[in-house]
């Protein structure tokens, strides 16, 4: 996997903090962190994506699968802080309806 300043945290809340920059060379890598980070959370957690510098579609991708796994799971999912350029790839998307995004 590749080294990167991406990170997934979390935090004292119970909510996890995603930062750094997601491409298709760091996604895979973050997306294992998330399962790991998931799979310890009770039915409910919430991922914080205000430090995400840069995504392309891989992050609509890694969102898609962790919605996938909670459903799995029968926890819940939903997101914070969503950058502009995000909001504009969701939307572009037509996923509007499928992220549970929280303003």
């Amino acid at each position: 996997m590749i080294n990167s300043p991406l990170t997934l945290i979390q935090n004292s809340d119970a909510s996890l903090l995603l930062a750094g920059p997601i491409n298709f060379e760091t996604v895979m890598s973050v997306y294992y962190q998330g399962l790991t980070l998931l799979e310890a959370q009770h039915k409910a957690v919430v991922i914080d994506l205000q430090g995400v510098l840069h995504g392309d579609s891989s992050i609509l991708a890694l969102l898609s699968a962790w919605i996938r796994y909670t459903m799995t799971q029968q926890k819940q999912i939903s997101f914070i802080n969503l950058p502009e350029s995000l909001k504009h790839l969701i939307q572009l998307s037509g996923l509007e309806m499928v992220f549970p995004v929280k303003e």
